[in-house]
């Protein structure tokens, strides 16, 4: 999607609406996106600066309307309360919206059915909208972010395994199927996880043992 925003300026032009856009990082696509700006006479309205630390993306954020993009680079400028359109790798010019219209887990990736709304719509109709409703949507797309944060899986998953141990007590084969994901829940959090959460698997996989 990063070579398609030439193409998705000028659709925006056609919209009536004037954008400018700014990439922060690099890459080996870096001087293909320079050459497609340069060669579609869009260099003006695009700007590839270097990489950008995340403890820079809130101040920087204040600067710009939207965001577009996908992974966690959408997920970090949706906490800082930038709308975000989320982009989709293998799909240059479409969308699925927003990230608070996107089902939970999914940043960037292809659904099922195929996107409907191309990124210059959704831009278009971003700016049709009032200060009040576009800070309405960064309140929306910041509350979507957080259920991505390390502290929200972590108490997810510990009250899913705790209710199932739970609701299972009295049935020794489900119960040792809970014991079966526990162990491969700790197996994971030891290779990826950090210790709060290893530390709340491995007290799960106790309850189960005892449950058991």
């Amino acid at each position: 999607y990063n070579l398609a925003a030439s193409k998705i300026i000028e659709e925006c032009n056609r919209l009536g609406v004037e954008i400018h856009w700014t990439f922060y990082g690099w890459g080996p696509l870096k001087s293909k996106m320079i050459a497609a700006a340069s060669a579609a006479q869009k260099s003006e309205f695009i700007k590839v600066c270097d990489q950008l630390e995340y403890d820079r993306l809130p101040l920087i954020a204040r600067e710009f309307d939207i965001f577009v993009g996908m992974g966690t680079s959408a997920l970090e400028a949706s906490s800082a309360g930038l709308p975000s359109v989320i982009a989709i790798d293998s799909c240059s010019y479409m969308t699925y919206g927003f990230l608070n219209q996107l089902p939970f887990g999914n940043v960037g990736e292809m659904l099922s059915c195929p996107p409907k709304i191309r990124i210059s719509q959704c831009i278009h109709e971003f700016s049709l909208l009032s200060e009040n409703q576009r800070r309405q949507l960064g309140v929306e797309c910041r509350s979507s972010s957080l259920r991505y944060t390390k502290e929200s899986f972590h108490d997810s998953i510990t009250k899913h395994l705790s209710n199932s141990a739970l609701r299972q007590r009295n049935n020794p084969a489900k119960c040792l199927a809970i014991l079966y994901a526990c162990t491969v829940m700790l197996t994971l959090a030891v290779c990826f996880l950090p210790r709060k959460l290893i530390n709340t698997t491995a007290c799960i996989l106790r309850e189960a043992f005892i449950l058991g």
